[in-house]
């Protein structure tokens, strides 16, 4: 939680008051009035509780049969301590759960490292850590699923994260050997 102070806010004199006390004569009679300040403070509370935010975008490619591993980072700005799992592959016929594996390879900080001038200065900020998404799709089954990743930290505040996994073959690549003239001589495929 974070509280922040506002500086006092001094109105001065209200309106039809004497800035000091005095006595005035009003209508054959005396009149003593005081002056009036009103001082006030506010106070702005925050209370952050904001849930675990990955780097991951929400659309990833990946080529049947060949595995993939996409780095990102999970951070949060209130929670030392969190975690990352994945809950779910919507189709299991083209992508099953147990070819999806998520792994921390960095411990939790929130130190950052910032370079100023060739000097390196060490600065806190949001606790993050580097993660590793691994996808390995079946050998020969194109299409789609979409992927749950639960995040949770020590607060106990949990945010699920789903991501498309596009299947897809690989390009083929076709060159053509030519000869001095660019006649074509030969043809060679990459699969």
């Amino acid at each position: 939680m974070t509280i922040i102070k506002d500086p006092p806010l001094e109105l001065g004199p209200l309106k039809g008051m004497n800035s000091s006390p005095e006595l005035n004569f009003e209508g054959g009679r005396y009149n003593n009035q005081q002056t009036t300040e009103l001082v006030t403070t506010s106070y702005i509370v925050e209370c952050i509780n904001d849930p675990v935010v990955i780097s991951l975008p929400e659309e990833l490619e990946v080529i049947i049969g060949k595995r993939e591993t996409f780095t990102f980072t999970a951070s949060d700005v209130d929670s030392s301590n969190f975690s990352l799992s994945v809950m779910a592959s919507n189709d299991e016929n083209v992508l099953p759960l147990e070819n999806i594996s998520l792994v921390q390879t960095s411990e939790i900080s929130n130190k950052l490292l910032i370079e100023d001038n060739g000097r390196v200065i060490e600065s806190t900020g949001e606790f993050r850590a580097k993660w590793k998404l691994n996808i390995k799709p079946l050998p020969d089954i194109v299409g789609h699923s979409i992927i749950m990743i639960k995040a949770l930290d020590s607060e106990g505040l949990s945010k699920n994260y789903t991501i498309k996994v596009n299947i897809k073959k690989p390009k083929k690549v076709v060159f053509i050997h030519t000869d001095y003239l660019g006649s074509p001589v030969a043809q060679s495929k990459i699969k």
